[in-house]
């Protein structure tokens, strides 16, 4: 004959009473799922913001940037397939023609002739006529721009690969700055066109208004302007001299 459980009345007595739950297991099972039904909600309302933060970054960066229209790329018929740079003055809409190294990347939607530097200095007045094209110069067409500018870009790593070479420093791995390669060239152009290492770092915040143009920018790297600092003093600055002579 079947036995009951003496346990069983007292059991069933506590529940009905209300004094401790049936099962200790599913109460904190249904803890967590109450804390994890409120936390989660709120982890993805700010994991959303962050996003929409940093969307609204770029977008503000995108948009004080010059516009495509307002840049063009030229280059000499049967020539070595360099790209020559273009900017039209927000002011006086004309076409001025600018340093081989500009970085057009960086240029504001506010560009003027006045920020035209490395050129005659006249040419930095709106009253100035728009330069001509060379007879030998024709307009690169959008559709071999990008390609162009891939070949422009290689040929410049290859060119420092090989100096860093013979200077018996070789580049073992490009550096990495906010989670992607640090494009050298364009952190060139952009050293160059404020007057070179030595004035980057004569003016102080010159290193970090660099970084916040380029495609590493993030507000997770604190030490920015170090990391650019160090790459380009033990990649780019005897290259730099040797481009340009010491006294660039």
């Amino acid at each position: 004959r079947p036995t009951m459980d003496p346990r069983a009345p007292m059991e069933e007595e506590a529940k009905e009473g209300g004094r401790f739950p049936s099962s200790s297991n599913s109460s904190i099972s249904d803890q967590k799922s109450e804390v994890a039904s409120r936390t989660l909600p709120e982890q993805n309302s700010r994991m959303r913001l962050s996003i929409e933060m940093g969307r609204g970054r770029r977008a503000l960066i995108a948009k004080n940037k010059i516009a495509r229209r307002d840049v063009r790329y030229t280059m000499i018929k049967n020539g070595d397939l360099r790209l020559l740079r273009w900017a039209r003055c927000s002011l006086c809409r004309k076409w001025r023609r600018l340093a081989h190294l500009a970085p057009l990347e960086s240029f504001e939607a506010s560009w003027t002739c006045q920020g035209n530097r490395y050129q005659d200095l006249k040419m930095q007045r709106c009253e100035m006529d728009e330069e001509p094209l060379h007879s030998n110069e024709q307009l690169v067409p959008k559709t071999n721009l990008e390609e162009l500018k891939a070949l422009e870009n290689k040929r410049f790593y290859d060119e420092l690969h090989q100096f860093l070479v013979e200077r018996g420093k070789p580049m073992r791995k490009n550096p990495v700055v906010g989670g992607r390669k640090l494009d050298l060239h364009r952190l060139f152009k952009e050293v160059i066109y404020v007057g070179g290492y030595r004035e980057a770092n004569r003016i102080d915040g010159t290193w970090m208004r660099i970084f916040r143009g380029l495609e590493n920018n993030s507000k997770r790297v604190t030490n920015a302007s170090t990391r650019l600092k160090t790459a380009y003093k033990n990649l780019l600055s005897e290259y730099e001299e040797a481009f340009f002579g010491s006294q660039s």
